[in-house]
């Protein structure tokens, strides 16, 4: 497979798989966080006066 750089064909199926499973995690990571703006709106509204 020269254009793929793998040697043999059962090459290609086993590394497609361990790609799509990394973007898989990172969509699944990505719905479980909240959107960075309410990160930085949540930062802002949980910080305390400091003390002089």
């Amino acid at each position: 497979m020269p254009i793929t750089g793998h040697t043999t064909l059962a090459e290609v199926p086993r590394y497609t798989a361990a790609a799509e499973q990394t973007i898989l995690a990172q969509a699944a990571i990505a719905r479980l966080l909240p959107p960075a703006s309410a990160l930085e709106t949540a930062d802002k509204s949980t910080k305390r006066p400091e003390k002089r």
